[in-house]
């Protein structure tokens, strides 16, 4: 609770965030947790579905970054 504001925390590591089977849990929990805070990822895209983009939309994610390569 030391800082309620300003936060951002970044979801990504060694490959694509969203093979996390508890990716959604991870969201939730830190929206609720820090409502003010900002979470994104990095993704390529190869798993944003319409069943995914949907989630998405619905998650509380503030950023997601496409990588194009």
């Amino acid at each position: 609770k030391q800082f309620p504001y300003g936060v951002s925390y970044c979801l990504n590591g060694f490959g694509e965030s969203f093979l996390n089977k508890d990716i959604w849990k991870i969201i939730s929990y830190i929206k609720e947790k820090r409502p003010y805070a900002n979470v994104m990822t990095h993704t390529n895209g190869m798993l944003c579905k319409p069943e995914v983009n949907e989630k998405l939309i619905n998650s509380g994610m503030d950023y997601i970054y496409f990588i194009i390569i």
